[in-house]
């Protein structure tokens, strides 16, 4: 089989498919002659775009409006509801925030200069020292 041939058959092979698929083919003057969309139904896509705009901005304006707000005591309505007569109210796992030497970050430490001075810190010598510093290593 040559090249020729094989040119042939795929020719043909178009030629074929061509005249299946023509007849389902539209005019293309007739697509072009055709009316656009009817005014009714290019109105009633601009009002919807035109509704779905106000909407979502209304969205927007109220979810702004509420990031403007002055910020909340910090305590729930719950919380505020159980607060009685200056008790504040607590939650049961409220401990658990609490850390421990907590309430000397919120004291200033003063100091007496008349108190008497911490006695020093002794450390005993560790072993096999024999007091000399700076000696050779004999191991």
């Amino acid at each position: 089989m040559s090249a020729h041939d094989r040119d042939d058959r795929l020719r043909d092979a178009f030629a074929r498919l061509r005249r299946e698929v023509e007849p389902r083919v539209p005019d293309a003057a007739r697509l072009l002659a055709r009316r656009p969309a009817s005014r009714r139904a290019t109105r009633g896509r601009l009002a919807l775009s035109a509704a779905l705009g106000v909407v979502l901005m209304l969205a927007l304006v109220t979810i702004r409006g509420e990031r403007a707000r002055p910020p909340d005591t910090g305590r729930t309505p719950l919380a505020r509801a159980l607060a009685v007569d200056g008790y504040p109210w607590r939650g049961p796992t409220d401990f658990l925030l609490e850390l421990p030497g907590a309430e000397l970050a919120r004291t200033t430490p003063s100091f007496d200069a008349t108190s008497p001075p911490l006695p020093a810190i002794e450390l005993p010598a560790p072993e096999g020292a024999d007091g000399r510093r700076g000696g050779r290593n004999t191991r």
